[in-house]
């Protein structure tokens, strides 16, 4: 009897540890989403340096954000020249807030408007080091379809890392696409 409860015991572990180390796939083709016609008016601000950075980046950004009393219409982002979407190393990117219009902005902030004929959108879940890995699968999914990227990578923060599990949080990467 003993022996029986042991091994229900083991198995209930067991199954306890498979689903705690269970991991969703880096990349699933279904959660692709189309959309035409995609534009936002962004307050941005450019940084240097590498991903290790960014968490700083947006303190500093986020400061002078609200020391100029703007308000943001969303998430923040952080705007990616393609080729530097991998995270590694030194690299130039903006990082912003959408706002609801076009307003003046003093520097070091700027204003933009991305709009994107189409864009594909992804929703990554999970820690910010496999963004890279993730956009690379993103990509040849899109090269499949026999779509092409724009210059640009944008990726919307859709959690606060710092008020929850890094491999809970979600973040939204969308890619332009060029015109087919």
């Amino acid at each position: 009897m003993n022996s029986m409860k042991n091994l229900t015991l083991f198995l209930a572990l067991v199954a306890l540890m498979l689903s705690v180390y269970a991991q969703e796939p880096l990349f699933t083709e279904s959660k692709v989403n189309f959309y035409n016609d995609y534009a936002l008016w962004i307050v941005t601000m450019e940084f240097k340096g590498t991903h290790e950075q960014i968490g700083v980046a947006m303190k500093t950004f986020v400061d002078e954000f609200f020391s100029q009393k703007l308000v943001p219409m969303g998430p923040p982002v952080g705007i990616f020249p393609k080729e530097q979407i991998q995270l590694e190393g030194a690299q130039v990117w903006q990082l912003g807030f959408p706002v609801q219009e076009k307003i003046e902005v003093k520097a070091p902030l700027s204003i933009r408007m991305i709009h994107f004929p189409k864009v594909a959108r992804y929703i990554h879940k999970g820690v910010y080091a496999n963004i890279g890995k993730v956009h690379t699968l993103f990509e040849a999914n899109i090269q499949t379809r026999g779509l092409a990227s724009q210059k640009e990578v944008v990726l919307r923060y859709l959690d606060d890392p710092s008020k929850m599990l890094e491999t809970e949080v979600r973040t939204e990467i969308l890619i332009p696409l060029q015109a087919e």
